[in-house]
């Protein structure tokens, strides 16, 4: 088998007012999918799709969803853009990295709610135990 050696990116970060929260400080980053495009279809997309997301703090997303625990990260759902049914599994990429895996929203799509995804970094322990790639 082929092996993959994957490094850790760096990240910009703040502090906020919970040590467990992080604050990406990224303009955009592009979720792509094969789901809906509009919440109350019922047909999976043909093509390939993606959107430039904004990265938002765990704390603006708890309050739609109540506590988060630390692996989870989401994106803002402005300018009715973010991931909807069908994009599970779907990856979030920044300059050409994954940072998440979507995983959650709000029922519907509906614009303005946040997109839950869980974050990768949190599971690279993981991935590298279970597959070929080396983290370094």
């Amino acid at each position: 088998m082929k092996t993959t050696t994957v490094r850790k990116s760096s990240t910009t970060s703040v502090s906020s007012s919970s040590p467990k929260l992080l604050l990406l400080m990224m303009p955009s980053n592009q979720v792509s999918g094969w789901g809906l495009t509009d919440g109350f279809g019922d047909q999976i997309s043909d093509v390939l799709n993606y959107v430039d997301v904004k990265v938002i703090g765990n704390q603006e997303c708890e309050e739609l969803f109540g506590s988060l625990v630390s692996s989870i990260l989401c994106t803002s759902g402005d300018e009715y853009t973010g991931s909807c049914s069908g994009d599970s599994g779907g990856p979030l990429v920044i300059d050409d990295v994954q940072i998440g895996v979507v995983s959650f929203g709000i029922i519907f799509c509906l614009p303005g709610y946040p997109s839950g995804f869980s974050r990768v970094t949190s599971f690279l322990d993981w991935i590298e135990t279970n597959s070929d790639v080396q983290i370094k």
